[in-house]
C-alpha cells in the first residue's frame, strides 16, 4: 500500500491487520440480564450494546480467559471473534502513515 507516495505497507492483509489492531472483536448475545458496564468494561472494551446483544473489542491473549466467562457465568447464547473490519484497519494505517515524519 502507497499513501502519498510513500510505501506504507508490503505484505499480506493478515499481517497488515495484525500490525495495526491486533485485538478482536468479540460479539454475543446474553440469555439473562446484561452485566453492569463497570463488569462488561473488565472483560473489554465496550464497541456497541444492544439490548442483549454486545461487541466488545479484546486484546487477542484475553479471549481465552473472555470467552470462558462469556460461555460459563455470563451465559452467551452465541459468540462471533473476528478481526477489526478493514475499513477500522486501512483508518489506523493511513491515520499513522500521516503521522510520521
Amino acid at each position: 500500500m502507497i499513501d502519498a507516495g510513500k510505501l506504507v505497507h508490503d505484505g499480506d492483509l493478515r499481517g497488515l491487520i495484525k500490525t495495526m489492531d491486533p485485538d478482536k472483536r468479540v460479539s454475543f448475545t446474553l440469555t439473562g440480564e446484561p452485566p453492569a458496564a463497570e463488569e462488561l468494561a473488565l472483560l473489554g472494551s465496550v464497541l456497541a450494546r444492544d439490548g442483549q446483544r454486545i461487541t466488545l473489542k479484546v486484546g487477542e491473549r484475553d479471549i481465552p480467559s473472555v470467552v470462558g466467562q462469556l460461555l460459563g457465568p455470563l451465559k452467551a447464547a452465541d459468540l462471533a471473534i473476528e478481526d477489526p473490519p478493514l475499513e477500522d484497519v486501512l483508518r489506523v494505517m493511513f491515520g499513522k502513515a500521516k503521522e510520521a515524519p
